[in-house]
């Protein structure tokens, strides 16, 4: 659903929705990282981005980047972005 709402330029819906979906994953995962919460993070950041809000968003994609080199190693194409 934070993708659609993303699409639509709903920034407000989706990072809801992705902050959500952050905080299930740390209910879940703990501190413990975990490839999910890379990608919820990834997204977050897009929003971010798309909102001009460009040091939060670079930091965002820094945190999710480590998160899925850790967990699915880095030459996965997710970290190829």
């Amino acid at each position: 659903l934070g993708l659609v709402q993303k699409k639509f330029a709903r920034y407000d819906e989706a990072a809801e929705l992705y902050d959500r979906a952050l905080g299930i994953c740390a209910d879940t995962f703990g501190s413990k990282p975990h490839y999910k919460t890379g990608i919820f993070k990834n997204n977050r950041a897009d929003i971010e981005r798309k909102r001009g809000n460009y040091d939060e968003a670079l930091g965002m994609y820094e945190e999710s980047l480590s998160l899925l080199r850790a967990t699915v190693g880095p030459m996965h194409s997710e970290c190829a972005d």
